[in-house]
Protein backbone atom coordinates (compact mmCIF):
# COMPACT_ATOMS: atom_id res chain seq x y z
CA UNK A 1 0.00 0.00 0.00
CA UNK A 2 1.23 3.43 -0.88
CA UNK A 3 1.56 5.66 2.18
CA UNK A 4 -0.70 8.68 2.15
CA UNK A 5 0.73 12.14 2.42
CA UNK A 6 0.31 13.81 5.75
CA UNK A 7 -1.29 17.28 5.55
CA UNK A 8 0.79 20.20 6.82
CA UNK A 9 0.10 20.96 10.46
CA UNK A 10 -1.48 17.58 11.17
CA UNK A 11 -0.71 16.12 14.62
CA UNK A 12 -0.42 19.43 16.42
CA UNK A 13 -2.79 22.18 17.44
CA UNK A 14 -2.58 25.54 15.76
CA UNK A 15 -2.62 28.75 17.83
CA UNK A 16 -6.32 29.10 17.10
CA UNK A 17 -6.93 25.56 18.23
CA UNK A 18 -4.99 26.16 21.42
CA UNK A 19 -7.06 29.27 22.18
CA UNK A 20 -10.31 27.45 21.50
CA UNK A 21 -9.26 24.53 23.67
CA UNK A 22 -8.50 26.84 26.57
CA UNK A 23 -11.82 28.60 26.13
CA UNK A 24 -13.80 25.36 26.14
CA UNK A 25 -11.86 24.19 29.18
CA UNK A 26 -13.01 27.19 31.15
CA UNK A 27 -16.63 26.72 29.98
CA UNK A 28 -16.54 23.07 30.94
CA UNK A 29 -15.06 23.91 34.34
CA UNK A 30 -17.80 26.43 35.02
CA UNK A 31 -20.80 24.40 33.78
CA UNK A 32 -19.98 20.71 34.15
CA UNK A 33 -21.46 18.89 37.19
CA UNK A 34 -18.93 16.35 38.42
CA UNK A 35 -20.03 12.91 39.72
CA UNK A 36 -19.36 11.96 43.31
CA UNK A 37 -17.20 9.10 44.57
CA UNK A 38 -14.10 7.47 43.17
CA UNK A 39 -15.21 7.92 39.58
CA UNK A 40 -14.81 11.68 40.04
CA UNK A 41 -11.03 11.30 39.85
CA UNK A 42 -11.17 8.96 36.80
CA UNK A 43 -13.84 10.38 34.48
CA UNK A 44 -12.67 12.26 31.41
CA UNK A 45 -14.29 15.36 30.04
CA UNK A 46 -14.86 14.83 26.38
CA UNK A 47 -15.29 17.93 24.26
CA UNK A 48 -16.58 17.20 20.83
CA UNK A 49 -15.17 19.42 18.13
CA UNK A 50 -18.08 19.93 15.81
CA UNK A 51 -17.58 20.14 12.12
CA UNK A 52 -16.51 23.62 11.14
CA UNK A 53 -15.90 24.70 14.75
CA UNK A 54 -12.13 24.29 14.53
CA UNK A 55 -9.70 24.24 11.71
CA UNK A 56 -8.90 20.59 12.54
CA UNK A 57 -11.13 17.69 13.46
CA UNK A 58 -10.87 15.19 16.22
CA UNK A 59 -11.44 14.92 19.95
CA UNK A 60 -9.83 16.59 22.98
CA UNK A 61 -9.70 14.82 26.34
CA UNK A 62 -9.24 16.93 29.44
CA UNK A 63 -8.55 15.38 32.79
CA UNK A 64 -11.21 15.89 35.44
CA UNK A 65 -8.69 17.00 38.07
CA UNK A 66 -7.63 20.02 36.01
CA UNK A 67 -11.21 21.22 35.51
CA UNK A 68 -11.99 20.72 39.20
CA UNK A 69 -8.91 22.72 40.13
CA UNK A 70 -10.05 25.58 37.90
CA UNK A 71 -13.57 25.47 39.36
CA UNK A 72 -12.24 25.53 42.92
CA UNK A 73 -9.93 28.42 42.11
CA UNK A 74 -12.77 30.45 40.61
CA UNK A 75 -14.97 29.70 43.61
CA UNK A 76 -12.22 30.78 45.99
CA UNK A 77 -11.79 34.08 44.16
CA UNK A 78 -15.53 34.76 44.30
CA UNK A 79 -15.81 33.93 48.00
CA UNK A 80 -12.78 36.06 48.82
CA UNK A 81 -14.26 38.95 46.82
CA UNK A 82 -17.60 38.74 48.68
CA UNK A 83 -15.89 38.69 52.09
CA UNK A 84 -13.59 41.55 51.11
CA UNK A 85 -16.50 43.71 49.90
CA UNK A 86 -18.45 43.11 53.12
CA UNK A 87 -15.50 44.05 55.33
CA UNK A 88 -14.72 47.14 53.25
CA UNK A 89 -18.34 48.26 53.72
CA UNK A 90 -18.07 47.73 57.49
CA UNK A 91 -14.92 49.83 57.69
CA UNK A 92 -16.34 52.65 55.56
CA UNK A 93 -19.70 52.86 57.36
CA UNK A 94 -18.59 51.83 60.85
CA UNK A 95 -21.60 49.49 60.98
CA UNK A 96 -21.56 45.73 61.01
CA UNK A 97 -25.37 45.60 60.93
CA UNK A 98 -26.94 47.61 58.12
CA UNK A 99 -29.70 45.48 56.62
CA UNK A 100 -32.16 42.93 58.07
CA UNK A 101 -30.52 40.31 55.87
CA UNK A 102 -27.20 40.79 57.69
CA UNK A 103 -28.63 39.21 60.85
CA UNK A 104 -32.46 39.12 61.13
CA UNK A 105 -32.57 38.27 64.85
CA UNK A 106 -30.06 40.95 65.84
CA UNK A 107 -31.70 43.49 63.55
CA UNK A 108 -35.07 42.87 65.25
CA UNK A 109 -33.45 43.29 68.66
CA UNK A 110 -31.86 46.58 67.59
CA UNK A 111 -35.23 47.79 66.28
CA UNK A 112 -36.83 47.14 69.68
CA UNK A 113 -33.98 48.94 71.43
CA UNK A 114 -34.45 51.93 69.13
CA UNK A 115 -38.17 52.02 69.92
CA UNK A 116 -37.34 52.08 73.62
CA UNK A 117 -34.77 54.81 72.98
CA UNK A 118 -37.37 56.90 71.15
CA UNK A 119 -39.76 56.58 74.10
CA UNK A 120 -37.08 57.54 76.61
CA UNK A 121 -36.06 60.57 74.52
CA UNK A 122 -39.70 61.68 74.34
CA UNK A 123 -39.99 61.47 78.12
CA UNK A 124 -36.79 63.49 78.39
CA UNK A 125 -38.31 66.19 76.16
CA UNK A 126 -41.44 66.09 78.32
CA UNK A 127 -39.28 66.64 81.39
CA UNK A 128 -37.66 69.68 79.76
CA UNK A 129 -41.10 71.09 79.01
CA UNK A 130 -42.22 70.39 82.58
CA UNK A 131 -39.15 72.17 83.94
CA UNK A 132 -39.95 75.24 81.83
CA UNK A 133 -43.54 75.28 83.07
CA UNK A 134 -42.62 74.79 86.71
CA UNK A 135 -40.00 77.52 86.64
CA UNK A 136 -42.48 79.86 85.01
CA UNK A 137 -45.07 79.09 87.69
CA UNK A 138 -42.44 79.48 90.40
CA UNK A 139 -41.48 82.90 88.99
CA UNK A 140 -45.16 83.89 88.91
CA UNK A 141 -45.63 82.82 92.53
CA UNK A 142 -42.58 84.82 93.53
CA UNK A 143 -44.02 87.86 91.80
CA UNK A 144 -47.33 87.35 93.61
CA UNK A 145 -45.44 87.12 96.89
CA UNK A 146 -43.64 90.39 96.17
CA UNK A 147 -46.91 92.12 95.27
CA UNK A 148 -48.53 90.90 98.47
CA UNK A 149 -45.54 92.20 100.41
CA UNK A 150 -45.96 95.60 98.72
CA UNK A 151 -49.69 95.51 99.53
CA UNK A 152 -48.93 94.83 103.20
CA UNK A 153 -46.58 97.80 103.39
CA UNK A 154 -49.16 100.04 101.78
CA UNK A 155 -51.91 98.86 104.15
CA UNK A 156 -49.70 99.35 107.21
CA UNK A 157 -48.83 102.87 106.03
CA UNK A 158 -52.49 103.65 105.36
CA UNK A 159 -53.53 102.28 108.77
CA UNK A 160 -50.89 104.39 110.53
CA UNK A 161 -52.35 107.58 109.00
CA UNK A 162 -56.00 106.52 109.07
CA UNK A 163 -56.89 109.08 111.74
CA UNK A 164 -55.50 111.91 109.62
CA UNK A 165 -58.06 111.58 106.83
CA UNK A 166 -58.22 109.97 103.38
CA UNK A 167 -55.07 108.57 101.83
CA UNK A 168 -55.59 108.71 98.08
CA UNK A 169 -52.00 107.74 97.29
CA UNK A 170 -52.29 104.45 99.24
CA UNK A 171 -55.61 103.80 97.58
CA UNK A 172 -54.05 104.01 94.10
CA UNK A 173 -51.13 101.84 95.15
CA UNK A 174 -53.47 99.09 96.32
CA UNK A 175 -55.59 99.27 93.16
CA UNK A 176 -52.44 99.11 91.03
CA UNK A 177 -51.25 96.01 92.95
CA UNK A 178 -54.65 94.40 92.38
CA UNK A 179 -54.43 94.91 88.61
CA UNK A 180 -50.87 93.58 88.53
CA UNK A 181 -52.04 90.43 90.32
CA UNK A 182 -54.70 89.95 87.65
CA UNK A 183 -52.03 90.21 84.97
CA UNK A 184 -49.93 87.54 86.69
CA UNK A 185 -52.96 85.28 87.12
CA UNK A 186 -53.62 85.28 83.35
CA UNK A 187 -49.98 84.91 82.28
CA UNK A 188 -49.17 82.41 79.55
CA UNK A 189 -45.96 80.62 78.49
CA UNK A 190 -45.79 79.30 74.93
CA UNK A 191 -49.52 79.84 74.65
CA UNK A 192 -50.35 77.88 77.82
CA UNK A 193 -51.99 79.63 80.78
CA UNK A 194 -49.97 79.07 83.96
CA UNK A 195 -53.05 78.98 86.20
CA UNK A 196 -55.66 77.88 83.64
CA UNK A 197 -55.38 74.13 84.10
CA UNK A 198 -55.95 71.73 81.18
CA UNK A 199 -58.60 73.98 79.64
CA UNK A 200 -56.04 76.79 79.38
CA UNK A 201 -58.51 79.65 79.79
CA UNK A 202 -57.97 82.83 81.84
CA UNK A 203 -57.75 82.38 85.60
CA UNK A 204 -59.48 85.71 86.37
CA UNK A 205 -61.98 87.87 84.50
CA UNK A 206 -63.34 91.37 85.00
CA UNK A 207 -66.35 91.48 87.31
CA UNK A 208 -68.04 94.39 85.54
CA UNK A 209 -67.39 96.79 88.42
CA UNK A 210 -63.82 97.70 87.57
CA UNK A 211 -62.32 94.83 89.55
CA UNK A 212 -61.55 91.17 88.95
CA UNK A 213 -62.91 87.79 89.97
CA UNK A 214 -61.78 84.22 89.56
CA UNK A 215 -63.07 82.36 86.53
CA UNK A 216 -64.53 78.88 86.91
CA UNK A 217 -62.05 76.64 88.69
CA UNK A 218 -60.12 74.36 86.30
CA UNK A 219 -61.61 70.89 86.18
CA UNK A 220 -58.12 69.39 85.97
CA UNK A 221 -54.61 70.69 86.45
CA UNK A 222 -52.10 70.33 83.62
CA UNK A 223 -49.88 67.25 83.83
CA UNK A 224 -46.81 66.08 81.94
CA UNK A 225 -45.98 62.38 81.60
CA UNK A 226 -42.44 61.53 82.65
CA UNK A 227 -42.49 57.73 82.39
CA UNK A 228 -44.78 54.84 81.50
CA UNK A 229 -46.33 54.95 84.95
CA UNK A 230 -45.87 58.49 86.19
CA UNK A 231 -46.84 62.11 85.50
CA UNK A 232 -46.26 65.40 87.27
CA UNK A 233 -48.61 68.37 87.76
CA UNK A 234 -47.07 71.53 86.31
CA UNK A 235 -49.70 74.08 87.31
CA UNK A 236 -51.16 75.42 90.56
CA UNK A 237 -54.82 75.83 91.45
CA UNK A 238 -55.66 79.56 91.21
CA UNK A 239 -57.96 79.11 94.21
CA UNK A 240 -54.85 78.39 96.27
CA UNK A 241 -52.86 81.38 95.02
CA UNK A 242 -55.43 84.15 94.59
CA UNK A 243 -57.72 83.73 97.60
CA UNK A 244 -57.23 84.56 101.25
CA UNK A 245 -59.24 81.71 102.74
CA UNK A 246 -60.58 79.85 99.72
CA UNK A 247 -63.54 82.20 99.30
CA UNK A 248 -62.34 85.82 99.54
CA UNK A 249 -60.27 86.67 96.50
CA UNK A 250 -57.17 88.84 96.68
CA UNK A 251 -58.81 91.17 94.15
CA UNK A 252 -61.80 91.77 96.41
CA UNK A 253 -59.51 92.08 99.41
CA UNK A 254 -57.35 94.74 97.76
CA UNK A 255 -60.40 96.60 96.45
CA UNK A 256 -61.81 96.73 99.99
CA UNK A 257 -58.43 97.78 101.42
CA UNK A 258 -58.15 100.58 98.82
CA UNK A 259 -61.60 101.81 99.79
CA UNK A 260 -60.65 101.66 103.49
CA UNK A 261 -57.47 103.68 102.80
CA UNK A 262 -59.53 106.28 100.95
CA UNK A 263 -61.95 106.48 103.88
CA UNK A 264 -59.27 106.31 106.55
CA UNK A 265 -60.96 103.21 108.04
CA UNK A 266 -58.34 101.73 110.35
CA UNK A 267 -60.49 98.75 111.43
CA UNK A 268 -61.15 97.70 107.85
CA UNK A 269 -57.46 98.01 107.05
CA UNK A 270 -56.59 95.87 110.09
CA UNK A 271 -59.04 93.15 108.96
CA UNK A 272 -57.60 93.30 105.45
CA UNK A 273 -54.10 92.83 106.86
CA UNK A 274 -55.24 89.68 108.71
CA UNK A 275 -56.69 88.21 105.50
CA UNK A 276 -53.56 89.19 103.60
CA UNK A 277 -51.33 87.22 106.00
CA UNK A 278 -53.52 84.18 105.52
CA UNK A 279 -53.19 84.58 101.74
CA UNK A 280 -49.41 84.71 102.04
CA UNK A 281 -49.46 81.49 104.10
CA UNK A 282 -51.51 79.77 101.39
CA UNK A 283 -49.03 80.98 98.82
CA UNK A 284 -46.28 79.08 100.64
CA UNK A 285 -48.24 75.89 100.01
CA UNK A 286 -48.08 76.66 96.30
CA UNK A 287 -44.31 77.11 96.53
CA UNK A 288 -44.02 73.73 98.26
CA UNK A 289 -46.06 71.99 95.54
CA UNK A 290 -43.92 73.46 92.78
CA UNK A 291 -40.72 72.55 94.62
CA UNK A 292 -41.83 68.94 95.05
CA UNK A 293 -42.83 68.70 91.38
CA UNK A 294 -39.49 70.16 90.29
CA UNK A 295 -37.66 67.54 92.36
CA UNK A 296 -39.63 64.77 90.65
CA UNK A 297 -38.86 66.18 87.22
CA UNK A 298 -35.13 66.42 87.99
CA UNK A 299 -35.12 62.77 89.13
CA UNK A 300 -36.99 61.74 85.98
CA UNK A 301 -34.44 63.58 83.82
CA UNK A 302 -31.55 61.81 85.54
CA UNK A 303 -33.27 58.45 85.06
CA UNK A 304 -34.01 59.18 81.39
CA UNK A 305 -30.40 60.20 80.81
CA UNK A 306 -29.11 56.96 82.34
CA UNK A 307 -31.56 54.86 80.33
CA UNK A 308 -30.63 56.67 77.14
CA UNK A 309 -26.90 56.04 77.63
CA UNK A 310 -27.56 52.37 78.42
CA UNK A 311 -29.72 51.88 75.32
CA UNK A 312 -27.19 53.64 73.10
CA UNK A 313 -24.45 51.40 74.45
CA UNK A 314 -26.50 48.27 73.79
CA UNK A 315 -27.30 49.41 70.25
CA UNK A 316 -23.66 50.22 69.59
CA UNK A 317 -22.51 46.78 70.75
CA UNK A 318 -24.93 45.12 68.34
CA UNK A 319 -24.67 47.49 65.41
CA UNK A 320 -21.28 49.21 65.32
CA UNK A 321 -18.05 47.74 64.03
CA UNK A 322 -14.87 47.38 66.07
CA UNK A 323 -12.74 49.39 63.64
CA UNK A 324 -9.40 48.05 64.89
CA UNK A 325 -10.57 44.47 64.48
CA UNK A 326 -12.26 45.23 61.14
CA UNK A 327 -9.13 46.84 59.69
CA UNK A 328 -7.06 43.82 60.72
CA UNK A 329 -9.63 41.51 59.16
CA UNK A 330 -9.64 43.64 56.00
CA UNK A 331 -5.89 43.27 55.58
CA UNK A 332 -6.14 39.53 56.04
CA UNK A 333 -8.93 39.25 53.49
CA UNK A 334 -7.01 41.37 50.99
CA UNK A 335 -4.15 38.89 51.32
CA UNK A 336 -6.53 35.94 50.88
CA UNK A 337 -8.00 37.57 47.78
CA UNK A 338 -4.56 38.15 46.26
CA UNK A 339 -3.56 34.53 46.95
CA UNK A 340 -6.80 33.31 45.34
CA UNK A 341 -6.05 35.35 42.23
CA UNK A 342 -2.52 33.96 42.09
CA UNK A 343 -3.88 30.44 42.45
CA UNK A 344 -6.30 31.01 39.59
CA UNK A 345 -3.48 32.42 37.44
CA UNK A 346 -1.48 29.22 37.98
CA UNK A 347 -4.48 26.95 37.40
CA UNK A 348 -5.38 28.11 33.87
CA UNK A 349 -1.98 27.21 32.32
CA UNK A 350 -2.15 23.80 34.02
CA UNK A 351 -5.56 23.19 32.48
CA UNK A 352 -4.28 24.19 29.04
CA UNK A 353 -1.35 21.81 29.46
CA UNK A 354 -3.88 19.05 30.11
CA UNK A 355 -5.52 19.87 26.79
CA UNK A 356 -2.20 19.49 24.91
CA UNK A 357 -1.34 16.11 26.40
Amino acid sequence: MVPQATPAGAGRLSLVGLWRAGWMLLVAAREFRWPAGAERQQRMVVLDWHAGALPTTGRCDVRTSSAMTTENALRSVQQAQVSLDATQSEVSTGKQLRLPSDDPATFARVSRLRENLSTVEQYDRNAEHATLQLRSVDAALLEVSELLGAAKESMVAAASTAGQGADGARQQELLSIRDQLASVANRTVNGEALFGGVAGGPAVVEDGGGSWELAAAPSEQRQVRLSDGGAVVVSVDPQLVFTADGSVTLFALLSDAAAAAADGDRAALSAALTDLEEARARLNVGFAEIGAADTRVAAAQDSASEQRLLLLEQISLLEDTDLAEAVTQLRQQELVYELALQSLARTVPMALTGVLR
